[in-house]
């Protein structure tokens, strides 16, 4: 591929979902795995050679547009830009948009439409032409652009488009170590652990596990799969999680069960149906950034230092 043009636009429909569970994040930044969306794109399209990349967004961000701009960033810099005009409604109508989808849309090029990643390596055998509806209507997903016509990726994705997609986009990205590179570093199969995180003594976890930076389970925490808890996020005694993703910055209380959850500050999410109710009782869950004074976890790591220096004074 000569380069890679990333549209990470969301229809209405379905932004509605992201300020749901994740309020005043972009499409672009939404967290998958630990990673944001725009960064797994990135890192697919050099996975391909791609020989340039651009991204064009409708929700541009002026700090991403900088952080990406950097020319030390490996791989270098990426060309982070705001798209023009509205966004259209297939492949037939970008390069009206003008701006960088026009400049980049050239022979070789590869489009990224909508917020889904390829489900593995692809070559131009994976590539069919694209219906004349295809091309006026596009699905999200991965386009060729050659001779002036439109190929699309028969591969398969990884939709993130509605919330029960993202919430199995995490764990299929999570299962996927060979194609997505996940923060951390791995102690073991499918277990990826971030820096400064604590895991208190009769903790269990059976993989796939992510705990990203500054993570807290407190004792007999029980993860028993298909479990990401975000930075600085807490989890109470005696909590059981098992396929379930905890937000950043995010307080779930002791002794609790939860399974196909999605927890985000005192919003719990059942991850089936997109159902959710805010929770009144801060001790069963809450935003990391209620408690005042600072972060949360410099909090939590303070008491358990007192609580733990009263025990063993206790003992003595």
């Amino acid at each position: 591929m000569t380069g890679v043009l990333i549209l990470p636009s969301a229809a209405p429909a379905g932004r509605k979902w992201i300020e749901d569970v994740l309020p005043g994040t972009i499409p672009a930044e939404l967290p998958v795995a630990g990673r944001r969306f725009i960064e797994h794109a990135i890192e697919t399209a050099r996975r391909h050679k791609a020989q340039s990349i651009a991204a064009a967004d409708w929700e541009f961000s002026p700090r991403l547009a900088q952080e990406l701009g950097d020319e030390t960033l490996p791989g270098g810099p990426v060309r982070y830009a705001r798209a023009e005009g509205a966004p259209p409604e297939g492949l037939d109508g970008l390069a009206s948009c003008g701006g960088p989808i026009a400049e980049e849309l050239r022979d070789g090029t590869a489009v990224a439409w909508g917020l889904a990643m390829p489900a593995g390596m692809v070559s131009p055998a994976d590539f069919r032409p694209c219906t004349p509806e295809e091309t006026a209507h596009t699905p999200q997903g991965l386009y060729l652009f050659e001779g002036g016509r439109w190929s699309r990726c028969e591969k398969g994705n990884i939709p993130l488009a509605g919330m029960k997609e993202w919430f199995a986009a995490n764990f299929a990205v999570l299962g996927r170590p060979d194609l997505f590179s996940m923060p951390g570093y791995t102690s073991e199969k499918d277990v990826h652990i971030g820096i400064n995180v604590v895991m208190e003594r009769g903790t269990k976890a059976v993989p796939p596990l992510l705990m990203l930076d500054k993570a807290w389970c407190a004792r007999n925490v029980k993860l028993d799969g298909n479990v990401i808890i975000g930075r600085e996020s807490f989890v109470g005694e005696g909590t059981r999680l098992k396929n379930t993703i905890i937000c950043d910055d995010t307080y779930v209380g002791q002794d609790m069960e939860l399974e196909g959850k999605i927890v985000s500050g005192r919003r719990i999410i059942d991850a089936r149906d997109g159902t959710w109710v805010d929770v009144e009782n801060p001790n069963i869950a809450r935003s990391g950034t209620e408690l005042s004074g600072g972060r949360m976890t410099r909090f939590l790591r303070k008491l358990a230092g007192i609580l733990h220096g009263a025990s063993r004074g206790r003992r003595g």
